[in-house]
């Protein structure tokens, strides 16, 4: 009968393909422009500044690559009468020369004739920029003063090495970055603490997870056209009940969907491939259609259950930490992030409570009028 099923199911999908191509695509597609738009913006609210290199240096080069990782801050490598003239004409918000003898200045442990800066009256974000800058220049300055700290205890206290001021210099890089010591978390002994999250809740992953959601929602209104179909009316000659009917479409519609979620997900939008992920996705993908088909067996009218499609979507946008984080909430009542659908599948683990009360509940329904109509509705 699976066989059967799946060539009605092909035959109908031949007859709308463009529909239901533009509903399987459409997730994957705005998601794109979302985050490409998104982008675009952050990139619009960054602040422009010239950078003028007048020493070309390993040191120099790490410094400005400090400045162009700084958030908020876009960097322009210019030459100084290009970032000056820039400058007054308000293209660039403030200008900062690294002086030449940076590298030698830093290593001779002197701070004068560093960098020079220069601003307009309309250079709103000079000051926080300037100090960013010099807190990473007093880095460079802090570690080589560290590094020849370390050298002349040695020579003091006789110990031997043969570690020179550059390679204390790098290990102390080294270890900032294994350690990662601004950012530490603390916790009792035997406490488990999660660790902060620092990735942005505006991702392709939750938007491509409520845009799924809506898009299912719109492909499963075959549940409430199948019920009225003439099809169920030629059910009993064919030895299979209305129930098994709607299920090896759901069974379909589940395995098509998840093959195209697989390439759309881990192909289109570059999402990291490992099997949990590639689990919890399709834990995600089971929950959505089992669930979304029950509630469409709750409905007779189409429009009604496109209105709920649009109400729901609506309302898990809001709730269902798609773009607000609910980290307070979570923190506070433990319960709200098990009974949020959405929450295993963007924190990436593959049980959801959703998947087994869907499963529980198609089970129940299935067993609990045994092989009689799914509805009433067929209209011979």
């Amino acid at each position: 009968m699976i066989k059967e099923a799946f060539y009605t199911r092909m035959m109908f999908l031949k007859k709308q393909f463009g529909q239901v191509a533009f509903w399987v695509l459409l997730p994957t597609i705005v998601t794109l422009i979302f985050i490409a738009s998104f982008d675009r913006l952050q990139e619009d609210t960054e602040v422009p500044i010239g950078i003028v290199l007048d020493e070309d240096s390993e040191m120099t080069r790490a410094l400005y690559e400090r400045i162009d990782e700084t958030s908020h801050i876009r960097p322009v490598i210019l030459q100084e009468r290009d970032a000056i003239n820039r400058l007054k004409r308000h293209n660039l918000d403030s200008v900062f020369i690294v002086e030449d003898g940076y590298e030698e200045n830093t290593l001779s442990r002197n701070r004068d004739s560093l960098i020079t800066s220069f601003q307009t009256d309309l250079s709103f974000s000079y000051a926080p920029i300037k100090e960013v800058i010099i807190s990473y220049v007093q880095q460079d300055y802090s570690r080589m003063r560290a590094a020849h700290v370390i050298r002349d205890l040695g020579v003091e206290y006789g110990v031997v090495n043969d570690w020179t001021v550059e390679e204390l210099i790098n290990r102390s890089r080294e270890i900032e970055k294994e350690q990662d010591l601004l950012r530490v978390n603390f916790s009792y002994l035997h406490e488990n603490v999660e660790r902060e999250s620092e990735q942005s809740f505006v991702t392709s992953k939750n938007i491509w997870a409520l845009l799924t959601m809506f898009a299912t929602f719109i492909l499963f209104d075959w549940v409430i056209k199948e019920r009225r179909s003439s099809t169920m009316l030629r059910l009993p000659f064919m030895k299979v009940s209305p129930k098994q009917y709607v299920l090896y479409h759901l069974f379909i519609y589940t395995i098509v969907l998840f093959i195209v979620d697989c390439f759309m997900y881990f192909f289109i939008l570059s999402e990291p491939f490992t099997m949990t992920d590639l689990l919890s996705l399709a834990s995600f993908r089971l929950t959505i259609n089992m669930t979304i088909f029950l509630w469409a067996l709750l409905f007779r009218s189409s429009y009604a259950f496109y209105t709920s499609a649009f109400t729901i979507a609506l309302l898990f946008s809001i709730v269902g930490g798609i773009f607000i984080p609910l980290d307070t909430i979570y923190e506070k009542y433990p319960l709200y992030k098990q009974l949020n659908p959405f929450q295993p599948f963007l924190a990436g683990a593959v049980f959801n409570i959703w998947f087994i009360g869907s499963l529980v509940v198609i089970c129940v329904w299935y067993l609990a009028r045994g092989r009689k109509d799914v509805t009433h509705q067929v209209r011979p």
